[in-house]
């Protein structure tokens, strides 16, 4: 068994523990929440808050056109997908999202 294959077997147990669920254009998968931050952006009146969180998936559930900037959801709350981390040989993406 490769480092790939047993890396996959792994992340599905641990993602059948915690499901949560993103849906990006007409993609549709389970990922791992590996980061949750809350920061406050100042805005027109004060402080404004703002989440963003950090998500692994299995590059073959995602959309191969995923692009930053895409909308996302996360277990019904909207996201922008921000850095797209892709590391060649590995069967794991990690995505940041944060609140458009």
């Amino acid at each position: 068994m490769s480092l790939s294959d047993e890396m996959t077997r792994d992340f599905l147990a641990l993602r059948e523990e915690v499901p949560v669920f993103l849906s990006c254009g007409d993609a549709f998968c389970m990922v791992l929440v590996s980061q949750d931050s809350r920061s406050h952006d100042l805005a027109l009146g004060g402080f404004s808050p703002k989440r963003s969180i950090s998500v692994r998936a299995l590059r073959a559930e995602l959309p191969d056109n995923l692009k930053e900037g895409a909308l996302a959801l996360v277990d019904g709350i909207s996201y922008r997908v921000g850095n797209i981390a892709i590391r060649p040989g590995l069967p794991i993406v990690s995505l940041e999202l944060t609140e458009p």
